[in-house]
């Protein structure tokens, strides 16, 4: 992820990063949703299995039990084998780290200090999926939700209306409006300690091969294992991050 992040920095800045995050603490939790390989699908994934599944967290959107199983299992996740600093997302692993994220400001469980998502969409509701309801915020009707330091990941390619495209649910955060590459690495590491809240705008971060990379390392067979994240390990979709140690 850091690897992918880094990549078109200047060589030291880039080991600067990897260096501090090397001993981090993180636990992935893998999707329990089967879903079937379509074609294109990088074929070596190692979330792969046998019958030609993967594994997500969301399935049928009319599935509302499905939606509030997954926030109540995550959630005693975090109770049970917290307490973790941050939380990262890909995807729908972002949706999922986002509608987490808002629980814990509404209900606090975690005291989550921050969020690293890439290319997600708005989050869920919860309070709407406690009433049997799936909707997700947005950002024009239900504004700024969150506060704590975010880093949204996202690609564009058609300019500078391109943040609300890639990055829909970017107006429920406060945002500092940090783009540049120096600006956006030099905070990253800091981001737990720090109220710094901004955007790191990558191009073409949502492409491949590096789309597939970040759905690789997922093992299907355990759904939480506790690793210290090695330096160019892709990562799942869904992730805490444990102790982390501020960079001052």
């Amino acid at each position: 992820m850091f690897e992918m992040q880094t990549a078109n920095t200047t060589p030291t800045l880039a080991a600067s990063i990897r260096k501090e995050l090397a001993e981090h603490d993180f636990v992935f939790i893998n999707g329990s949703i089967p879903i079937p390989q379509y074609p294109g699908d990088d074929d070596a994934t190692a979330c792969e299995v046998a019958d030609h599944l993967k594994y997500g967290y969301l399935g049928e959107l009319t599935e509302v039990g499905q939606y509030q199983d997954l926030l109540g299992g995550l959630i005693g996740v975090v109770q049970s084998q917290g307490p973790f600093h941050g939380i990262m997302g890909f995807s729908e692993g972002g949706i999922v780290a986002a509608t987490l994220l808002l629980e814990d400001a509404r209900r606090p469980y975690a005291s989550f200090k921050c969020g690293i998502l890439f290319s997600a969409a708005p989050p869920l509701d919860p309070d709407e999926l406690r009433q049997g309801h799936i909707r997700s915020l947005d950002p024009e009707k239900d504004g700024t939700a969150l506060h704590i330091p975010t880093a949204h990941v996202y690609s564009h390619e058609i300019g500078t209306t391109a943040q609300h495209v890639q990055s829909p649910l970017s107006g429920l955060w406060a945002e500092r409006g940090w783009i540049l590459p120096e600006h956006v690495h030099g905070s990253l590491a800091r981001l737990c300690d720090n109220a710094e809240v901004f955007v790191h705008d990558r191009r073409d971060c949502t492409d491949t091969p590096c789309a597939h990379a970040f759905s690789q390392g997922k093992d299907p067979c355990s759904p939480t294992r506790r690793i210290n994240y090695p330096q160019n390990t892709p990562t799942p979709d869904l992730l805490w991050l444990r102790e982390f140690t501020p960079v001052t």
